[in-house]
């Protein structure tokens, strides 16, 4: 007995996190993202990809940007969330030698953030015009084990709320807390309203029994304004998964990049969601669709309080949206999912490199 419970340990403390099957590479409810990534490459399927451009790409020596090589399943390079991915999948599965540029913060939505030399950068967000940045694993949320943002964990978390928190018991209110920022944007004290997420604030002082917006920190300390909008914006501490879910309605709004861990908790949740157009993307975002997985918005949320008060009026279109919408995330948005895509971008990448890689100090 005891020999039995010491395999099982040691079982349990080896085991991967999770397991890659050929099968599940090439089961056909994945090729979605062999098309999308196909589409990702376009630019390259010509050139193909070339030791040169990533050189010229490294000269330049833009900020967030690294280059990591993997040779016989080995990582070499800057320890980053990539590293994280990459040494996971080679548990797996086996990895092509590469040779790759990677975004490490957030991503490019600007130009000036990107080099002038072209090359393929791999990024967990885009501006949607960015043709040579292929999207790949989002950084704000780890898929490896005794992260304080294990996605692994939090997915699991959201779908045991799921089994106590049935649409019927929701509260029939709008909910969001987050902090007070946005790319490029500085609050003041004659323009908070028009951000979209001062916007959002703004409408829970007018309409608090429809929406319960807050943000859960004031850090504008650049801003004269800073007293100001401390001693009269909405505050609120963060609201755990459980209470936030509490409300049938959940909105995601992007910050300095996408909103992409709100988004993935939040399209699991069982709650209807509300997504603002956007210029930015990540790797699923193609694959939603509007009114079938989530309600659209516009960027600036002019028609929220219009869309909000229609959709109430139709609970039963509104249940069905959010359990669509939450069937959408566990079928492609889970870690499994995520390492699966990882791996046919790296296949991809490989098949256009015109080079044998080898470590560059």
């Amino acid at each position: 007995m005891r020999t039995v419970l010491l395999f099982l340990l040691l079982f349990l403390t080896t085991s991967p996190i999770f397991a890659i099957t050929a099968l599940q590479i090439n089961d056909k409810k994945y090729r979605w993202m062999d098309k999308q990534i196909s589409r990702e490459f376009a630019h390259f399927h010509v050139t193909g990809i070339t030791q040169d451009m990533l050189n010229r790409v490294c000269a330049e020596k833009k900020e967030h940007l690294s280059r990591f090589q993997v040779i016989n399943g080995k990582y070499y390079g800057e320890n980053n969330a990539c590293k994280k991915v990459i040494e996971t999948l080679a548990s797996q599965v086996t990895l092509p030698d590469l040779d790759c540029l990677y975004y490490n913060s957030n991503g490019p939505v600007l130009a000036s953030q990107l080099p002038k030399s072209k090359a393929p950068i791999l990024a967990g967000f885009k501006h949607k015009s960015f043709k040579n940045v292929i999207l790949y694993h989002p950084p704000s949320f780890e898929v490896c084990e005794n992260s304080v943002r294990d996605w692994r964990k939090v997915s699991s978390k959201i779908s045991q709320i799921n089994q106590s928190s049935p649409w019927e018991e929701k509260m029939n209110i709008l909910v969001w807390r987050g902090e007070m920022n946005g790319f490029g944007l500085q609050y003041k004290r004659d323009n908070w309203q028009t951000v979209n997420r001062g916007r959002l604030v703004a409408l829970t002082l007018a309409f608090p029994e429809l929406i319960n917006a807050r943000f859960t920190s004031i850090n504008n300390s650049n801003t004269d304004d800073f007293e100001y909008l401390k001693n009269t914006l909405p505050q609120s501490e963060i609201l755990s998964f459980r209470s936030q879910m509490q409300h049938k309605y959940q909105i995601c709004l992007p910050s300095n990049c996408c909103s992409s861990s709100g988004t993935l908790w939040k399209m699991l949740s069982n709650c209807l969601v509300f997504i603002p157009d956007s210029s930015q993307e990540m790797w699923y975002h193609k694959k939603l669709i509007p009114w079938r997985h989530y309600i659209p918005l516009k960027a600036d949320l002019s028609d929220l309080m219009k869309v909000l008060h229609w959709i109430q009026q139709r609970d039963a279109r509104a249940k069905k949206i959010a359990l669509e919408g939450s069937k959408f995330a566990k079928e492609n948005l889970l870690p499994d999912h995520l390492y699966i895509y990882c791996y046919k971008v790296l296949l991809q990448y490989a098949s256009h490199q015109k080079f044998q890689p080898k470590v560059v100090q």
